[in-house]
C-alpha cells in the first residue's frame, strides 16, 4: 500500500516554502542558514529539486513526515543535490518509533559512504558502503526499505 508520494513542485522556493511545506504534508522543517529547500537552480525532473546549500549538512537540513500509525515497513527515496559533503555524518533519512524517538538513521558521511545506526549517530553502528555513493554537485537518488519487527529486530536496504 502506498501511504504517501510527493514531488516537491508545490511548495515554492527558499524560505517562502516552509510555510506551505508545513501546513501540508510534512510535520516539520528545520529553518536558519543551510537549510534544505525546493529550489530551481539545478532542476532535475519537474520544476523544482530539494537543495542543500553551501555550508554543509547540519542540524537546519531536516523536513519530516509523519505517518498516519506504525507501520512494518517503510520504503523512502529521494532525489537531492548537496553543494557539499556534510563535514560530520548526518541523516538522509531518521526513523521514529511511535513515542518519537529514533530507531534508526541513515547518514552521509564526509567521505561520501551511506551508513546505518540503530537509533541515532550514538546509537550502534550497523554498516556502510564499501565506498561513496553521495557526491557534491551533483544528483544523488538515496532510497531506504526498512522492515521493523517487535524486538528490535529488522532489515535495512539502502
Amino acid at each position: 500500500m502506498i501511504e504517501w508520494i510527493a514531488g516537491f513542485d508545490t511548495y515554492g522556493t527558499g524560505t517562502a516554502s516552509y510555510a506551505p511545506m508545513v501546513a501540508g504534508n510534512w510535520a516539520s522543517m528545520g529553518t536558519g542558514a543551510g537549510t534544505i529547500y525546493p529550489d530551481t537552480t539545478h532542476v532535475r525532473t519537474g520544476t523544482y529539486y530539494l537543495h542543500q546549500p553551501s555550508g554543509g549538512v547540519n542540524s537546519n537540513t531536516n523536513v519530516r513526515r509523519v505517518f498516519s500509525g506504525n507501520l512494518d515497513t517503510v520504503v523512502m527515496g529521494y532525489a537531492i543535490w548537496l553543494d557539499n559533503l556534510p563535514e560530520a555524518s548526518h541523516p538522509l533519512f531518521m526513523f521514529y518509533n511511535d513515542v518519537e524517538t529514533v530507531i534508526l538513521t541513515v547518514g552521509c558521511k564526509p567521505d561520501g559512504k551511506i551508513a546505518v545506526w540503530s537509533g541515532t549517530f550514538s546509537g550502534t553502528f550497523l554498516d556502510e558502503t564499501t565506498g561513496p555513493v553521495i557526491t557534491a554537485e551533483s544528483f544523488d537518488f538515496v532510497e531506504v526499505k526498512a522492515h521493523f519487527s517487535t524486538g528490535g529486530t529488522g532489515t535495512v536496504e539502502v
